[in-house]
């Protein structure tokens, strides 16, 4: 039942606001399949790297305190790994990603896929050990307000992908890229700080 629970709480903001992305671009949509395949990125191969990698960092800068880890590490390599899947659509279905606004849904996808699996495992570790007012806490903090935190970081990501699309010159090409790259880690970075904890 808990899991259940944990499911529903996480999947229907993730939708909704899925939902909100896909007719964000009310001329040309995305294809459907490419969206759903970024958002299974965002909430399986990166979840799972993210965790394993993050608890391996960890234990390699032992020397740092976790906060510090969790504030200036974890958002570089979660931010790297969802831009793996931008990436993958725009340099093998260039086709399909046009400039800013493909960016933006793209990343948009993966953001939120990643929040989803991240939201249920705080919803399931806080029904089963805290009670239903720790999830009911959560799931407005996580779930409501800064539900769209991953979608937005990710988007910057696919916004700076989105500018390089039409731009002559690779080293401007690359600009483009990493800018957005440092732009979200930085977004990420400070959410963190402020929150006190991995978002």
């Amino acid at each position: 039942m808990d899991i259940l629970i944990a499911l529903i709480a996480c999947l229907v903001p993730g939708l909704i606001f899925a939902l909100l992305f896909y007719h964000a671009d009310r001329y040309e949509r995305e294809p459907i399949h490419f969206l759903v395949l970024v958002f299974l990125w965002g909430t399986v191969p990166s979840l799972i790297l993210s965790e394993l990698l993050n608890s391996q960092i960890i234990s390699m800068l032992a020397w740092l305190s976790r906060s510090t880890v969790t504030t200036l590490v974890a958002p570089a390599l979660e931010e790297l790994l969802k831009a793996l899947a931008i990436a993958s659509i725009f340099f093998f279905a260039r086709q399909e990603f046009d400039g800013v606004l493909d960016g933006l849904v793209y990343g948009g996808m993966v953001g939120l896929g990643f929040a989803t699996a991240e939201n249920y495992i705080y919803y399931i570790d806080a029904l089963q050990n805290r009670g239903w007012y720790a999830l009911f806490e959560l799931f407005i903090l996580r779930g409501i307000v800064f539900g769209l935190s991953h979608a937005i970081y990710s988007g910057v990501v696919g916004a700076g992908f989105g500018l390089a699309r039409h731009t002559l010159g690779s080293r401007k090409h690359i600009s483009y890229i990493i800018g957005g790259l440092i732009t979200a880690y930085c977004i990420h970075a400070m959410h963190n700080l402020g929150s006190r904890s991995p978002g």
